[in-house]
């Protein structure tokens, strides 16, 4: 979840079933928060935090019984900000994860539209392509005033699992979400379908 404006407006799940971690925007707009379920091993990474006071970002270490934990994060980036700041301070904390082999998943409002032809969202996006990092939404996110901009990423630097990617049509803003198949490898798949060839 993303972009949450006060504390009473985001859904509390009751079920002893889910732990809920929030980061409140310091102004009326903005917030993060992230729903892990209870049976996961799981655990904050503050370390990863962009410390950004035009963001408000979250980020868990889930560990998966397919011997291998990813990092899930949300992230709100306040409009009209800095965008090359909180380029280099993503950047980092990319690097950091590659560097630790750790898949990433990042989700979330980001208000750069990548769907501008400006050179500063051509310099954005070059960035994290460079450090192997891929955006899984291409179409607009949001409809307001005649313009639709895609202001909702998904990060990833995840070339092994079957993902599928969506928008929500709910509303003028497209809550974006993601589906993991973390049964089925893509390496596995494509080495099975190779020693069946032989």
């Amino acid at each position: 979840m993303k972009q949450n404006f006060l504390v009473t407006n985001i859904p509390r799940l009751t079920s002893k079933t889910i732990v809920f971690f929030h980061k409140k925007s310091l102004t009326n707009a903005g917030g993060a928060a992230l729903y892990v379920k209870f049976k996961l091993i799981f655990g904050e990474r503050p370390d990863l935090n962009l410390n950004d006071d035009d963001v408000e970002d979250l980020w868990v270490e889930l560990f998966s019984s397919f011997k291998e934990s990813i990092i899930v994060a949300t992230v709100y980036f306040h409009p009209n900000n800095n965008v090359n700041e909180f380029s280099r301070n993503l950047e980092n904390t990319t690097i950091k994860l590659n560097n630790q082999r750790q898949i990433f998943y990042i989700l979330g409002d980001f208000n750069i539209n990548l769907l501008s032809d400006s050179c500063l969202t051509h310099a954005y996006v070059n960035s994290l392509t460079s450090f192997g990092v891929h955006c899984l939404i291409n179409k607009p996110t949001s409809f307001m005033h005649n313009c639709t901009p895609n202001l909702d990423h998904i990060y990833i630097n995840d070339n092994l699992h079957y993902l599928y990617p969506g928008l929500i049509d709910i509303s003028d803003h497209l809550p974006s979400f993601l589906l993991i198949e973390f049964s089925r490898n893509k390496q596995r798949s494509h080495m099975d379908k190779m020693s069946q060839k032989s």
